[in-house]
């Protein structure tokens, strides 16, 4: 195994290690009219409430790569149920948080290079010690899944790589 680097199609540079990549609002955050979100949504770097009726939670989302001890990691998001987010609230302070076990949720992200990813089966796994919980995707034939559940190629890794460090 190997530590990833790579010469970038898009900027000529040479990166080496896998970033991060952080979604800092759910889908549905970015329907509401930005002059509303002000009086109509709640978010955080952990939690999001549109409408107080509609409640999310960020994640890590873990993605293995072929031949790499390194893996891609992203932070979504996933609706709970109001019980549920009651629940990952109140889990955030505590640190013996896994005691609440899994939280059923829709994967609330769209992450590029894997199709339509809104509203994929999820479990949100609480984690002790304050730590961000991990989320585990059903199995399907959906390309995250697939990819979640099977790991991804360097080529695939690449890839993903450009689209977000050039995103902006």
């Amino acid at each position: 195994m190997s530590s990833f680097t790579f010469k970038c199609s898009k900027c000529d540079q040479i990166h080496e290690g896998i970033p991060s990549f952080n979604l800092e609002a759910p889908v549905y955050y970015y329907s509401i009219p930005s002059e509303e979100r002000e009086f109509r949504t709640k978010l955080t770097s952990d939690t999001c409430v549109i409408d107080d009726e509609y409640f999310f939670a960020k994640g890590f989302l873990i993605i293995p790569v072929s031949g790499l001890d390194e893996t891609l990691f992203f932070t979504p998001w996933v609706s709970l149920s109001k019980s549920n987010f009651t629940k990952f609230q109140e889990s955030l302070d505590i640190e013996d948080a896994s005691k609440y076990g899994s939280m059923f949720g829709w994967f609330s992200s769209q992450i590029e290079g894997f199709g339509d990813c809104v509203n994929l089966k999820t479990n949100l796994i609480l984690q002790d010690n304050n730590h961000r919980p991990d989320i585990d995707i059903e199995p399907t034939d959906h390309p995250l899944s697939l990819a979640y559940h099977n790991g991804i190629s360097k080529e695939k890794l690449i890839e993903l790589v450009e689209i977000y460090l050039h995103k902006w």
